[in-house]
């Protein structure tokens, strides 16, 4: 079985987080929105209508940015769960819209803030 490009992804932006001192701590600012097509911000080659949205432009080419996002499932709630555990649906247990995130399911903007 492979890793998908965004649990690799989120890894590294881990790693790299935890790897510097205290002093160059970088903010990381992660932005998942619900239900939205990759080429609905203007940023991207083929913007959807030539939408304008120029603050999510300057934060992407000031910063890192995937390109090519894939979720293991289409549900809102479960793809969110994965995202923010780095794990499938299967282990994290969120399946559907209205399963809560598990409490004892640790999320990688909780191990960024305990790094500080």
């Amino acid at each position: 079985m492979t890793i998908p490009n965004i649990y690799k992804g989120l890894t590294l932006l881990f790693c790299f987080c935890i790897s510097i001192n205290a002093a160059q701590r970088p903010n990381v600012v992660f932005i998942l929105t619900d239900d939205q097509r990759g080429d609905a911000v203007g940023y991207h080659p083929n913007s959807l209508l030539g939408i304008k949205t120029p603050s999510i432009d300057k934060i992407a080419a000031e910063g890192a940015r995937f390109d090519n996002m894939y979720v293991t499932t289409s549900l809102c709630s479960p793809s969110r769960a994965a995202f923010l555990s780095g794990t499938y649906t299967h282990t994290h247990k969120v399946y559907d819209n209205f399963t809560d995130y598990p409490h004892s399911l640790k999320s990688f903007p909780l191990l960024l803030q305990k790094e500080g």
